[in-house]
């Protein structure tokens, strides 16, 4: 009988194939003695992904599942499918942009294992250079995120809404509880899932890990960004492809969905004018980009 998997690892592609080649690197190198499990999920790529798993698996025993669809399901879907399959006490849902540090998974399911209070933890990302990557955040509300909609971050950064959202004052050396981790990177352990139910479909993409970070403390469970524990977030890698106003229709669309379940359909009465400012102001920056590049 083979052994129980101690950790499970998802991760989605999307046009990154090599930067999955290179989160499976990490993660080979830095197992340790753990017992993992990998689950890739293709969102219809068309690139070489399939050879880069062939590869990884001919030099590595970590097991690798490649699950292809054959259209984009969005990043909460497709990550649904890979923790349906998933047998490890515990779950890291983990980008393709994003290497794994040496220590960070035994560290992490130690640090687990003597907390069962806590379903949910975020390391410490960092950037390329190894500079601090900032991904915690307050839940949002409706004053923060109808600014975000009308782009005022980039003329009054320092506005008190921002400073509170982004939770400019927190002390990233220390270990605590908080609202909402990024969801570049998170360990979940398999309790949650089944106390509170897997990313809400709803979404495409955004918002899913904002809602399930905010069920799961609903539901009792502790939410807890831990430095101890760093990864390499390199950044949007996927999504960077998409163009400017596709990306405000995402965010605007999950937004709505987000407030709507959580505050209610008045909420949306509040948002509705930035939301429409902000595509507005995608779409001029699109078209703009559009004519720049014709020349």
């Amino acid at each position: 009988m083979s052994r129980p998997a101690d950790l499970s690892i998802v991760t989605v592609n999307w046009k990154v194939a090599d930067l999955v080649g290179e989160l499976l690197g990490s993660i080979a190198s830095n197992k340790e003695d753990l017992a993992l499990e990998v689950y890739i999920v293709d969102n219809d790529s068309k690139d070489h992904i399939e050879d880069v798993v062939a590869k990884f698996r001919a030099r590595s025993d970590v097991p690798v599942t490649l699950i292809r669809n054959d259209r984009n399901l969005g990043f909460a879907k497709a990550n649904n499918q890979a923790i349906r399959r998933c047998s490890g006490r515990v779950v890291a849902l983990l980008n393709p942009d994003t290497r794994v540090t040496k220590g960070a998974l035994k560290r992490t399911l130690e640090w687990m294992a003597a907390r069962p209070d806590v379903g949910i933890i975020g390391p410490k990302l960092l950037n390329h250079d190894g500079s601090l990557q900032e991904s915690v955040r307050k839940f949002p509300g409706l004053i923060d995120q109808a600014l975000i909609l009308l782009k005022l971050q980039h003329v009054w950064p320092s506005a008190p809404p921002f400073r509170t959202y982004l939770a400019k004052d927190l002390d990233y050396g220390k270990e605590q509880d908080v609202d909402q981790l990024m969801g570049a990177a998170l360990f979940v352990r398999r309790k949650v899932f089944e106390s509170v139910g897997l990313l809400d479909e709803r979404f495409f993409i955004w918002f899913e890990d904002v809602d399930f970070c905010k069920r799961a403390k609903a539901a009792g469970w502790g939410v807890v960004y831990l430095p101890t524990v760093q990864v390499i977030h390199h950044g949007g890698a996927s999504f960077a492809q998409a163009m400017t106003l596709r990306k405000q229709r995402y965010f605007t669309s999950s937004m709505a969905k987000y407030f709507r379940k959580h505050r209610g359909a008045w909420s949306l009465a509040v948002l509705a004018l930035p939301m429409l400012v902000g595509l507005l102001a995608a779409s001029a920056n699109s078209l703009w980009k559009s004519v720049r590049d014709k020349r």
